[in-house]
Order: structure tokens, then C-alpha cells, then sequence
């Protein structure tokens, strides 16, 4: 998956209500780890932490990336 043109808050658990763990940009790419109704659990790398980390994000931020596609090169 991939961020579109908003930056995405990535939370500690699949509600509005419950801690902020970070930022996504747009354009940023993140790995699928599982779904919870409007929810999508993500691998992510943490810039500040220098490190990969997970969360759960609201799919509405989120496109789906082609499997061939350049930014998933990377992955």
C-alpha cells in the first residue's frame, strides 16, 4: 500500500481514540499486516527511530500498489 496526497496518523489500535504512534508521508510505501473493518494494520519505517515499526492506519489514506510496481521494488 501506499499513502495518497494526505499524510496518514498511524495509531496503537484500530480506533479514532487510542494513541498516535507516528506520521505517514504521501507517497510512502507500507506493508499489509491485517485488516479490522476501516482499519489496516502496516509495517512502516519510523524516520526518527531509524527503525520498522507497525500501526494501524485508516484505509481511506491508503491506495493499493501494483506487485510490479517501482515503488514496491524496494520492499
Amino acid at each position: 500500500f501506499m499513502v495518497r496526497e494526505r499524510p496518514a496518523t498511524v495509531r496503537s489500535e484500530p480506533q479514532s481514540g487510542s494513541s498516535v504512534e507516528g506520521m505517514l508521508l504521501p507517497n510512502e510505501v507500507v506493508r499489509l499486516l491485517d485488516k479490522q473493518g476501516k482499519w489496516i494494520e502496516v509495517e512502516y519505517y519510523h524516520w526518527l527511530h531509524e527503525e520498522y515499526r507497525t500501526g494501524w492506519v485508516l484505509k481511506k489514506y491508503l491506495q493499493r500498489v501494483p506487485p510490479n510496481s517501482s515503488a514496491t521494488q524496494n520492499q
